[in-house]
């Protein structure tokens, strides 16, 4: 929101991943690392195609920051996740280093 307001251009997803991909909770080598059970989740497309399970809240998190692209014009959108979420109106970056 604050790069909107500041008039960004183009602005990159960094952390979003707003899923549990492999049923990870959090990086590997972080302290809040754990395995979640999958069941109770939802199966959602993931970047690049491959299913991957989010809860309610990752789902709401996820749709109000589509309705917010949606409604924006005139601003890049890029996702930078490799293993989260497809968020709809971004653009899939796979390869960062091609920044």
């Amino acid at each position: 929101e604050v790069a909107l307001r500041l008039g960004a251009s183009k602005i990159y997803l960094a952390g979003v991943d707003l899923a549990y991909p492999r049923g990870v909770t959090h990086a590997t080598d972080t302290m809040d690392y754990a395995i979640k059970k999958t069941e109770g989740l939802s199966e959602v497309c993931g970047v690049g195609g491959v299913p991957v399970y989010t809860d309610r809240v990752f789902s709401a998190y996820r749709e109000e920051i589509e309705a917010r692209i949606a409604g924006t014009e005139g601003v890049t959108f890029y996702n930078l996740s490799q293993v989260g979420a497809r968020i709809k109106g971004t653009i899939e970056v796979t390869n960062i280093s091609s920044l």
